[in-house]
């Protein structure tokens, strides 16, 4: 199940469940203001609710019922939640009502998290503020007539702080999303270097072979040898670039020559310049690397030093490269107090260029602060097959 789908699914399921959730949660606090209303007493076997029990019934299920819609219609369901229950104390009268404090409460965080007009939440509240007060035997003070909006004032301030904090997640999101499809179209224009240098290089031996067939064969053989080997590697970095095509009117303006590993002297000597003392270590014998995992290579490295010069803190770095038999193991590591486990760098794309870049290699990435003191980025990377 691919990305998009499988977003369309989780947000469908999501919604399915909140629905259910909402449903369930109306139907309790219905079922409870009933028990309440027929089976509850309050002092000398009096009844909980005044006044007509079958018209009261009518207006509690006004006032819970609707919650069943509180994120669909969140201000429509606080006006009929509202009016209901101030209806309810205009006409029945004020009682010892239990329940009717946890609709408030739920009915108000529900305004707050999912509503975005206040002023009308505002003014229904003081209507209701007004019934309660007038309808209410048992108000003698400033605080009994501001119980009822207590419990509303809590709820909505608990919505309220998880309406941005769903705000600052949503931003957050986009962020990355910008980030990565930022990253996806430049890691594109290099692979285009990579293919189109391979695509040349199949072009030149097959016009030169096909040249010399039928004197030197020999060299005719060499030059389908190139061009097999050529194809192969052009064939494996378009497998890798198929989830990354996009259309950059860009890609035509950057044909620079792609850095490696063979650049990694010059890229530590400007870190040093930088004010950070760079070492270096390679073990094991160094293998065969494609185009795209060098230059990912470089890029990591770069990356990462990067964020050590302008985060971390850090006097040195340790650069280290672990060669084995069917991976390579490239990891940075700085003596900082950790700042860089942040991931800030001016761009904001660090580390997801980072992990897009060891992904689309089929490797893994960890970047975490290190046991023994500073941060460590690591990348292990396959190396290709043998011929």
């Amino acid at each position: 199940m691919r990305g998009p789908v499988r977003a369309a699914y989780g947000l469908a399921v999501n919604a399915r469940r909140s629905r259910y959730l909402d449903v369930g949660l109306a139907t309790v606090l219905a079922v409870m203001a009933q028990l309440e209303l027929w089976l509850g007493e309050r002092y000398q076997g009096m009844p909980a609710l005044p006044g007509n029990r079958v018209l009261t019934a009518v207006l509690l299920l006004g006032g819970t019922v609707p919650l069943a819609w509180r994120r669909r219609w969140p201000l429509g369901v606080f006006l009929a939640t509202i009016g209901s229950l101030s209806l309810m104390l205009l006409v029945q009268g004020a009682g010892e009502f239990g329940g009717g404090f946890l609709i408030l409460l739920v009915v108000a965080y529900s305004a707050g998290a999912w509503g975005a007009a206040l002023w009308p939440v505002l003014g229904a509240t003081a209507v209701f503020l007004a019934v309660y007060t007038l309808r209410d035997p048992n108000v003698h003070t400033v605080v009994d007539a501001l119980y009822p909006v207590m419990f509303m004032a809590v709820g909505f301030i608990f919505g309220r702080i998880l309406r941005q904090r769903l705000r600052r997640a949503v931003q957050a999101e986009a962020g990355t999303v910008e980030a990565v499809a930022a990253e996806r179209a430049r890691l594109a224009r290099e692979l285009h270097d990579v293919v189109a240098h391979s695509v040349s290089v199949i072009v030149m031996q097959a016009k030169g072979g096909s040249a010399v067939l039928a004197t030197d064969p020999g060299r005719a053989r060499e030059a389908f040898t190139t061009i097999e080997r050529s194809g192969r590697q052009a064939l494996e970095e378009l497998r890798r670039m198929l989830d990354l095509l996009v259309h950059d009117p860009a890609a035509a303006e950057d044909r620079r020559a792609a850095p490696g590993l063979a650049r990694l002297d010059d890229l530590v000597r400007a870190t040093r310049d930088a004010g950070v003392d760079v070492a270096v270590t390679v073990d094991g014998e160094p293998g065969r690397l494609s185009e795209v995992a060098d230059l990912s290579v470089y890029r990591i490295v770069q990356e990462s030093l990067t964020n050590v010069v302008r985060h971390a803190g850090a006097a040195h770095a340790l650069v280290r490269l672990r060669w084995r038999a069917d991976e390579l193991e490239v990891s940075v590591r700085d003596d900082g107090p950790g700042v860089a486990a942040l991931d800030l760098p001016s761009s904001g794309r660090g580390l997801v260029g980072m992990r897009e870049r060891v992904a689309m290699l089929g490797g893994t990435l960890v970047a975490s602060p290190h046991h023994d003191g500073g941060f460590e980025v690591c990348a292990t990377l396959p190396l290709p097959e043998t011929e």
